[in-house]
C-alpha cells in the first residue's frame, strides 16, 4: 500500500452549501444509474497512454468539485481493472474489422462472459489522505507515481470548457507489464461503494464517450461488470438492426495493446479528439452538438487549456467559485 502526500482541504472545495445533481460516467451520460447517490462516485473520463517508459493512467471523477460543499469519500473505491487472461483478438479479420475501430480489438461474445480482473489498481480516501494499491499484488509498486487533485476538465467539448474535475494521475513503468508478457489486455474503470468486504459497483467507464450516446445503450452497463454487458445489451436491444452498430453487443471496455501506438481507440491520449473520431464511425451526435454549441465560432477539438508535457500532464484548474 502506498500513500499520497496531497490532502483534501477546505480551500480545495470552498465552503458552499449545495451540490450538483449526480451525473454518471462520461460527463453527460444520459443514463444515471439509480444506485449512484453521491457525486463523489461518478466517473467523468479515463485516459491510458504511453509516455516514455511509462503507462500513464488518468481517472477523472466528481466534476465541478468546487460545487460539492462537503465531499464524502467514505467507502468509495476507485479502480482501474486489467484482464490479460481472457482471450482477445487484435489481428486483422472480419470480426476485428467491425469492432477494432471502436475498442482497439475484439472480445468474442462467449469469451466476454469470462472477463475478470487479473489485477486492479485501486485508490481511496482515508480520512483526507489518498491511498493506493495493486489489489492482487501482481504488478510491482516500484517507481509508480500517483497523485489526486483538482484539475482543468480535460474533455475537449465546449460544454466542459472552464470546468474542473477531480482526477487521479498514475504512471506505471511499462516493464512491469511487458516483463511478464502482459502486452495485450482488457481495461475498464469503475467505482465501488460500501464496506470493502461487500461493496457494489456504482459506475463504470470503458471506451471513451460510449455511454454518452443514448441511441443504443442501456443504463445497466454502468453498474454491471463487463462479463454481463453483452447479455444486458441483447436483453435491452430494440431490434436486430442494432447489431449492425459496432458499439453494440460488445462489453464496454477497451482493448489495450502496449506494443502499439496508444492513441484512441487503442487507449486514449489527452489530445485525442474522440468526438470527431467516433463521428468517423457514424456516431455523430456529440460531433454535431459540438458544432452547434460553438457557433458562430468554428468547432475546436482541443482542450481549453494546454496540457503539461510531464507529470501530472493535466492542466491547472480554473480559479473560480461555483456558480
Amino acid at each position: 500500500m502506498q500513500l499520497c502526500s496531497r490532502l483534501l482541504t477546505t480551500c480545495l472545495f470552498g465552503s458552499l452549501s449545495f451540490s450538483l445533481p449526480v451525473i454518471a460516467s462520461d460527463h453527460g451520460d444520459p443514463f444515471d444509474p439509480p444506485v449512484i447517490d453521491r457525486p463523489e462516485g461518478a466517473i467523468t473520463d479515463a485516459f491510458y497512454f504511453k509516455n516514455a517508459d511509462n503507462l500513464v493512467m488518468i481517472f477523472g471523477f466528481m466534476k465541478s468539485p468546487e460545487c460539492v460543499a462537503e465531499p464524502d469519500f467514505d467507502e468509495i473505491y476507485y479502480r482501474i481493472n486489467f484482464d490479460w487472461d481472457t482471450p482477445i483478438e487484435t489481428s486483422a479479420n472480419a470480426d476485428t474489422a467491425a469492432f477494432a475501430p471502436y475498442y482497439g480489438g475484439y472480445v468474442t461474445e462467449e469469451n466476454s462472459k469470462d472477463i475478470k480482473e487479473s489485477e486492479t489498481f485501486e485508490f481511496w480516501n482515508d480520512g483526507g489522505e489518498w491511498k493506493w494499491q495493486f489489489e492482487n499484488g501482481l504488478l510491482s509498486n516500484s517507481n509508480v507515481n500517483f497523485v489526486v487533485d483538482k484539475y482543468d476538465d480535460p474533455f475537449a467539448f465546449i460544454s466542459f470548457d472552464n470546468k474542473n474535475v477531480m482526477a487521479a494521475v498514475i504512471t506505471v513503468p511499462l516493464v512491469h507489464f511487458t516483463e511478464n508478457g502482459w502486452n495485450k489486455m482488457i481495461v475498464w474503470a469503475d467505482t465501488q461503494q460500501g464496506p470493502k468486504d461487500h461493496f457494489h459497483q456504482i459506475d463504470l467507464n470503458g471506451r471513451a464517450i460510449r455511454s454518452m450516446l443514448s441511441r443504443n445503450e442501456t443504463s445497466e452497463l454502468n453498474y454491471l461488470p463487463p462479463s454481463l454487458h453483452v447479455e444486458s445489451l441483447r436483453a435491452n436491444s430494440a431490434s436486430d438492426e442494432a447489431a449492425q452498430v459496432g458499439s453494440n453487443f460488445h462489453p464496454d471496455v477497451i482493448i489495450l495493446d502496449l506494443s502499439q501506438d496508444t492513441h484512441f481507440p487503442n487507449g486514449r491520449h489527452l489530445e485525442d479528439d474522440v468526438v470527431q473520431s467516433v463521428c468517423g464511425l457514424a456516431d455523430c451526435d456529440l460531433y454535431e452538438k459540438s458544432i452547434y454549441r460553438a457557433w458562430p465560432n468554428p468547432r475546436s477539438g482541443m482542450n481549453d487549456k494546454p496540457f503539461l508535457t510531464q507529470f501530472p500532464y493535466l492542466a491547472e484548474p480554473h480559479e473560480f467559485s461555483c456558480s
